[in-house]
Formats: structure tokens, sequence, C-alpha cells
């Protein structure tokens, strides 16, 4: 079976599917994820080494989609509470990824 024409996996992609289990258990395996995606659990080595850059890719994908990762301007306090806020927030959103976000070295 050949290459599909438009690529199943992205490091998004599996970030998305990896949250979604951790949103739903608290927990995921790599098995979990790429049978959540429909491939094998090899193929997901081709865009992310182990487990620990998942749970940086899902951290990522949270502060991104949070607004975290965008430039503040203004007085350096207001910056930080501002991006302290948005950090609350997307933790608020995905309470079940901290553990592994502090779990797993950044």
């Amino acid at each position: 079976m050949g290459r599909p024409r438009t690529p199943l996996l992205s490091r998004d992609a599996i970030a998305m599917a990896a949250l979604r289990l951790v949103d739903r258990t608290g927990e995921f395996t790599i098995a979990q994820v790429a049978d959540a995606l429909g491939v094998r659990p090899s193929s997901l080595y081709n865009h992310l080494s182990s487990k620990g850059e998942i749970v940086e890719a899902m951290r990522s994908l949270v502060f991104r989609e949070g607004g975290v990762e965008d430039g503040d301007s203004g007085p350096w306090d207001q910056t930080v509470r501002s991006r302290l806020r948005r950090y609350r927030e997307c933790f608020a959103a995905h309470q079940r990824l901290i553990p592994l976000v502090t779990a797993y070295t950044v």
C-alpha cells in the first residue's frame, strides 16, 4: 500500500489526539494515540521521538490556542499579569494535562 496523497500525521495532529485522551482519562500511551489516528505506533516516531516530545507538543498546542505565545506590549508588570492569566486559562481548560507537563522535562 502506497503513501496517502495528503499526510495523515503532523506534530499538531498527534498532539491534538493525545490531548483528547488526556482530557478524557488523564493519561495516554503511544499505542492509544496511534489507534486514535488510525496509524501504527511506529508512524508517530517519524514526527515526534518520544512520549516527552508529545507532552511538549501538547503544551505548545494548548498555549498557542490560548494566546500565551502571542507577543505582549506595555509595562512589564502588566505583561507578566496578562501572560500568567492566559497560562491559568489554558490549564483550566485542560486540567489533566498539568501532571504530565510537570512530570516531563521541557
